[in-house]
């Protein structure tokens, strides 16, 4: 260690300032390396906690954009290897009333198919991720909005509205943990897509046509079944299907 010292004093008194660049240089690449590191790992633990992962394909358009709504349930129709579809539609802002706390609160909205907790592996504080979403009159909410909204009084069975004097009640059936390590953006509150269909007119023309609307549309894979072999021959699919 003696000479090594030496040496870094000897390097020092010869040339102070080329010294100074050259260590200073060095710590700032260690930084750079050390961040990329860092990045990179964190990058791979992305959307990890789905146990059928490896099944799940997100469609997107090689310009950019999302799908209309009768695309999920095209693709379902003519591939045999897709076991399950699900749309997901959402806006920022929305509100919901809570009689417990008497007052509004603003929140994120997302409105998805039945089948969102069967193709993703979100985990669950209260009800159950299988049947959240089956009723038009469900809704599930986040952990935290949960606890704006309740306190710490259990959320399942909680009767919400979207105003005070609103007419339609929904009854919390699920509340799924805040989202951590995902692409996708955190979220409020989820209503079921049929609830949409059923009592939005501006919407139903999109469940029929393609509407001026776009969903993000998810894709789960049957087991050992490759549906990137199908994937040459679905310009002519979509084609078919938007009638161009």
């Amino acid at each position: 260690m003696a000479p090594l010292f030496q040496s870094f004093r000897n390097l020092w008194s010869a040339n102070k300032g080329n010294t100074v660049i050259n260590v200073f240089g060095f710590a700032v690449s260690l930084m750079f390396v050390i961040l990329i590191g860092l990045y990179i790992q964190d990058e791979l633990r992305v959307d990890r906690q789905h146990a059928k992962g490896d099944r799940i394909y997100r469609l997107e358009h090689a310009r950019g954009g999302t799908f209309g709504s009768p695309t999920a349930p095209g693709l379902e129709n003519r591939y045999p290897e897709v076991e399950a579809t699900v749309r997901i539609w959402g806006y920022p802002g929305g509100q919901l009333y809570s009689p417990v706390m008497g007052r509004l609160f603003l929140g994120d909205v997302w409105y998805a198919d039945s089948t969102l907790f069967d193709i993703f592996s979100f985990s669950f504080v209260e009800g159950d991720p299988h049947r959240a979403l089956q009723s038009k009159n469900n809704i599930v909410l986040s952990e935290s909005f949960a606890r704006r909204l309740f306190g710490d009084r259990p959320a399942v069975g909680q009767v919400v509205k979207t105003s005070e004097k609103a007419r339609s009640e929904y009854i919390v059936s699920g509340v799924v943990r805040d989202f951590d390590r995902t692409h996708f953006r955190s979220v409020d509150m989820i209503y079921p897509m049929s609830k949409l269909q059923a009592e939005d007119r501006m919407f139903q023309a999109d469940f029929n046509d393609f509407g001026t609307r776009s969903y993000a549309t998810y894709v789960l894979t049957k087991p050992g079944t490759d549906l990137a072999a199908k994937v040459a021959g679905m310009p002519a699919f979509f084609r078919e299907l938007w009638h161009c």
